[in-house]
């Protein structure tokens, strides 16, 4: 059995030896122990040892030495890091190397300011923060929200063109701090091998990235993919394997009987709301007169002007919206 990256998750202080892949590093015992018998049980096996239990008892009673000759962080030290973490904080949809940049070119704006002249974070530790501080306290957060609150699932795989194959694991669910449906992600769940695009692998994945943090099936009330048979396969597909943790999904009954409501209504009164969703916004959307013309009808009326939004027959709930 090979090293399983994801042992670091639940063992923090293993790690891979890239010269033998059935081997690991325990540092707490300075060891190189086997795994490639058993697995995950050789690594137990090895941590319920007396060795390992006396190591990590003479461990706790030593003091390191970064805090024997470390010094006491000053107001100005703790800005500083504030600094850096906030910055790290807001880099999203941008490249990280972009800090190489911003971390000389903060001092040399700010000329008067002690915390930009200490400011020091090019990409590689902006990357150590955003990986190895913020996002773990974010995740925290999220499975406290999934362990005591119904969620959703989506999941979309990358190109198969690397090594790897990620398989970004995203929650959908709603906020109650912002009173919003957010999404979040979960896991990369990535995949390798001959067999990285098969259903049984990646629903591996997804299943572990759950039980790694004890995250409940039951409060799962959605689970979102792309129309592919790997995925929406009647007999071997991700979906098969899914409908077995869970026994469906209520959103999406609610959502077909809504649907199938507003189609009687429909047949009823002779009068289709989502066809006059969609001519009215084919109407608006390549005429920049019409649009025109609807701001000045809706002044004339003393009512605020709205976009007129699209609406997509394959997204029924949205048509709330478009007629709002």
């Amino acid at each position: 059995t090979k090293f399983n990256k994801e042992w670091t998750i639940r063992y923090p202080f293993i790690r891979e030896l890239k010269t033998d892949s059935c081997q690991y590093q325990c540092n707490i015992c300075s060891r190189i122990l086997l795994c490639g018998y058993q697995g995950e049980t050789d690594v137990k096996r090895h941590i319920s040892s007396n060795h390992h239990a006396k190591m990590v008892k003479s461990q706790s009673k030593q003091q390191t030495l970064s805090s024997i000759f470390a010094a006491p962080k000053s107001d100005l030290k703790e800005k500083v890091i504030q600094a850096e973490v906030k910055m790290a904080t807001v880099i999203h949809n941008i490249p990280l190397v972009l800090s190489n940049h911003s971390s000389p070119l903060l001092p040399d704006i700010f000329l008067d300011s002690q915390i930009a002249k200490q400011y020091s974070s090019a990409a590689t530790k902006t990357t150590c923060l955003v990986n190895g501080a913020i996002a773990p306290h974010f995740r925290e957060k999220l499975v406290e929200v999934m362990k005591n609150r119904p969620y959703s699932l989506l999941i979309d795989g990358s190109n198969d063109t690397g090594l790897e194959k990620m398989n970004l694991l995203i929650v959908h669910m709603f906020d109650i701090n912002t009173q919003r449906a957010e999404s979040r992600l979960l896991n990369m769940c990535a995949t390798t091998g001959k067999d990285s695009a098969t259903a049984a692998a990646i629903f591996d994945k997804i299943s572990q990235a759950l039980d790694t943090y004890s995250i409940p099936w039951a409060n799962c009330v959605g689970f979102g993919v792309d129309n592919t048979s790997v995925n929406l396969g009647k007999k071997n597909s991700i979906m098969t394997r899914v409908k077995e943790k869970f026994m469906g999904c209520p959103c999406h009954l609610i959502h077909n009987m809504a649907c199938k409501s507003a189609g009687s209504f429909t047949q009823l009164s002779g009068f289709d709301v989502e066809d006059l969703c969609v001519d009215l916004f084919y109407y608006f959307d390549k005429s920049t007169k019409r649009k025109s013309t609807l701001l000045e009808f809706s002044e004339f009326c003393d009512v605020k002007h709205r976009q007129v939004i699209e609406h997509v027959s394959t997204h029924w709930l949205n048509l709330g919206t478009a007629v709002q």
